[in-house]
């Protein structure tokens, strides 16, 4: 829900630049992709499973991910 939140905000940050409003474009251009950030920095493993972290640069990971809420590095992990 907060990816479209994000996703909606940025959007009209970018109406608004066109506009003789511009002024608002990049407060709600930076709450956009703040929003976005942080919807996409936590993982919720389900009881019963394990998660992997797949990390970019270094591959899988040693240390696996618990049931429960994690925070991961967004684009990166």
């Amino acid at each position: 829900m907060l990816n479209l939140v994000g996703f909606v905000l940025i959007l009209l940050g970018v109406g608004l630049l066109f506009t003789p409003r511009r002024r608002l474009a990049p407060p709600l251009l930076g709450l956009g992709g703040l929003l976005l950030l942080l919807a996409n920095s936590f993982v919720v493993v389900p009881a019963g499973h394990v998660g992997v972290v797949f990390n970019i640069l270094r591959g899988v990971q040693d240390r696996p991910l618990y049931e429960g809420v994690h925070f991961v590095v967004p684009g990166l992990q």
